[in-house]
Order: structure tokens, then sequence, then C-alpha cells
């Protein structure tokens, strides 16, 4: 699949532009206003070439909308009542309280069940949340349900359970380890201080120990503590700090460049990614109290009230109006270290 969004721009470019330069040589062929000689081609190729060049600066910006599109200017998450639950798939709860024994015998303990707002579009799903005792890490139990035929882009084992260990080193480095595929769109809307690890198809158990892994190291190359104090209300808001850090790098970068960057993660796709731990010990070291004044607090609550059939869509309701995919979470591929990738 490598190369397939520049392949796109060239091919829309170039045929455009033939389909131009055609035209052009019929209606000289035909009209008496232009008499054909073979020093006459050189005209017909200058609007063609025109063409061809704004078919294919239109495609490259198609795409770079697109992703912009894609990066939620606003995310919360609902708390969730298991029996008002509507979406695509029914979660399996037993599979979920299972999990939840598995962490709480470690020391976590349960902060709740969750649906995301806006709902995802070509999904649906729920979290259920645990937080350590030293309120440093939260984990996601997912469970995720996809209608056939699966959504082109999305990872082919999307569907099911699914693990995310989040935590935060320095105030603001945010720590990632999860068993999803990484997918490119992961890659492209990530925040500037985001470390992230992707071990799909791996068992909870096992992820737990490579986030710690992957902390420790952390930890030892910037010099950093573990942030404490991580509510679901921050863990929230430093998603919507991502976002608003992708958004921005979005902007700033051409369509096509965007468009080498996605084939060149599906050429060689990562499951690793972090800036350079040069970069990351430099920053300035933060309480996670920060981010509640942050401008990624402002608009709707990161928490929001629970959906109920009074006074509020109810969550079904939700779902099948819903009209903008929620990511689930740039600095050039040449810019993540091999240090770092290596290191759990």
């Amino acid at each position: 699949m490598a190369l397939n969004l520049r392949k796109m721009v060239i091919r829309n470019a170039v045929v455009n532009m033939t389909i131009c330069f055609v035209l052009s040589i019929a209606l000289a062929l035909f009209s008496d206003a232009v008499a054909f000689k073979g020093a006459n081609l050189g005209w017909l190729i200058v609007p063609a070439l025109g063409i061809g060049l704004f078919s294919g600066w239109q495609t490259t910006a198609k795409i770079k909308t697109g992703i912009l599109k894609s990066i939620s200017h606003s995310f919360s998450y609902v708390p969730l009542a298991r029996e008002a639950y509507a979406g695509n798939d029914t979660p399996g709860w037993g599979t979920i309280d299972d999990y939840a024994i598995q962490l709480e015998t470690r020391g976590f303990s349960k902060l709740g069940e969750y649906t995301p707002y806006p709902p995802p579009k070509h999904f649906s799903g729920v979290v259920a949340c645990f937080i350590d005792a030293s309120a440093s890490t939260l984990v996601e139990v997912q469970y995720i349900g996809v209608p056939a035929p699966s959504v082109p882009g999305t990872s082919s084992n999307l569907n099911g359970v699914h693990f995310s260990i989040a935590s935060v080193v320095g105030g603001n480095i945010r720590v990632t380890t999860t068993d999803h595929t990484a997918m490119a769109a992961n890659y492209l809307i990530r925040g500037d201080n985001d470390v992230v690890a992707c071990y799909p198809d791996m068992g909870l158990l096992a992820l737990l120990g490579k986030h710690e892994q992957l902390l420790g190291v952390l930890r030892q190359r910037t010099g950093k503590d573990l942030s404490s104090g991580l509510t679901m209300e921050r863990y929230i808001l430093m998603q919507r700090e991502s976002f608003r850090q992708a958004r921005r790098r979005v902007e700033n970068t051409s369509g096509y460049e965007l468009a080498k960057l996605v084939d060149a993660f599906e050429a060689k796709p990562l499951t690793k990614w972090a800036p350079p731990a040069s970069r990351l010990a430099a920053l300035p070291d933060a309480g996670l109290e920060n981010f509640d004044t942050s401008p990624a607090a402002q608009g709707q609550p990161a928490i929001m009230q629970a959906l109920t059939p009074t006074g509020s869509p109810s969550i079904s309701t939700v779902i099948d109006n819903a009209d903008n995919p929620v990511p689930d979470a740039a600095v050039s591929p040449a810019a993540i270290p091999d240090t770092l990738q290596n290191s759990a």
C-alpha cells in the first residue's frame, strides 16, 4: 500500500492534464481560429499543464482537509449506565469485569465506565477506567464494536477488547502503551510530547509490564519524575491538548507533505514513536493541575453528565446522529530516536 496517496495525486494531475490537452487539440483541429501547426502545440500544453497542477493541488488540499476534519475540536467522556448502552454491538461486560478483578488485585481502583462524546462515526465503544494507588497510571479497558464490513483505514483487529495505559512524566510528557495496531492516522494525530508504544494483541498484564519498563527508560533518559494527581478530567484534557497540537501541526504542513508521511508510514509502519530524548529532557517540569486551566479545559466539560432519557438525548440517539469520528491517538520519522524506539 506504500505511496498510494502520492500516486493518487500524480495520477489525478496527469489524467486531467491529458484530458485538457486532448480537448485543446480537438478544438484546434475543428476551429478556424487556430491553424494546427507543430509550433502551436506549446500553447496548447500551457493550459493543460496549468489544469494538471491545479488538479494535483486540489487533491492534496482534500487530503489535508480530511485529516483536519478527523481531529476532534471537543472531546469528552460520558459516564455510562450499562442498561442504557445502545451501541452497534453489545459490550462483553463479563470480560470487562474479569479484567477489573485483575487490576484491582494489583492496587488499581475503578473510576467508572464511559462512552466518548461525540461518539465515533464508524464504531461504538465503551471504556472502563482504572487508576493506580499513586494516581499516576490510568488504564482503559476498551470494548469496541465495529459493524461489518470494517471501515477502510481502520485496523483489522479493532473489534473487541483492547487496552490503553497512560502516565505522565514531568507534567507534560504523555506516555501511552497499548495493544492497538498503530495506523498512519494515529501517527499524524499525536501530541508534540507524546511517547507511544504499541504491542498488538498483547495481554493486559504484559502491557502493564511494558509500560513500567518504558517509564523507567524515559525517566532515566530525561531525568524527570512520574507525575501524580492523574484524574479522569485531566486524562481527557491531556488528549484534547494533544489534538490541539496535532491540529496546529497539520495546519502548518502541506497536503503533499502529509501524503508523504502517510505513504512513508504505510511503507514502513511504526510501533513506537517519541520526540528526541534531549528535547523531552529540556521541557520545564509542570504539575498536572496546569491542565485544569489550560486552553484544553475550555468548552464542554471533560466529563459530561450522564445522558438520560429526560433532558438529554439518549446514547443511541447520539450515536445515530454522530457525524465526525474521534481518533484514538508531528515530528518527522527521522526525529524518532532509536534509543526510545527500542526501549520497550
